[in-house]
């Protein structure tokens, strides 16, 4: 039993997971996209993308500055060792 004084009620986490469109829109300033990286930034929210959606999304005419602060605000997935696809045998 809890006590009702102590319960905090919070909203229930959302969670954006972004593929390398999505990521390359919050880097151009989409602003949708800037609104799930606002929520993010208030704990509201977890933005998600993989590593591999970092390199299809990089853009080199986009400044460092910009690529930085959308970065900030996002989780890049952990895929350890033994998560992903297994990879070719090796030559036998």
């Amino acid at each position: 039993m809890t006590k009702r004084g102590t319960e905090q009620r919070r909203r229930p986490l959302r969670v954006f997971v972004l593929d390398c469109e999505a990521l390359s829109l919050a880097v151009r300033g989409d602003r949708k996209m800037i609104a799930w990286l606002d929520l993010a930034a208030r704990g509201e929210a977890e933005v998600v993308a993989s590593p591999m959606t970092l390199v299809e999304a990089y853009d080199g005419r986009t400044t460092e500055q910009r690529w930085d602060w959308v970065l900030s605000r996002l989780k890049v997935a952990d895929i350890g060792k033994g998560r992903g696809p297994p990879g070719p045998a090796p030559p036998g």
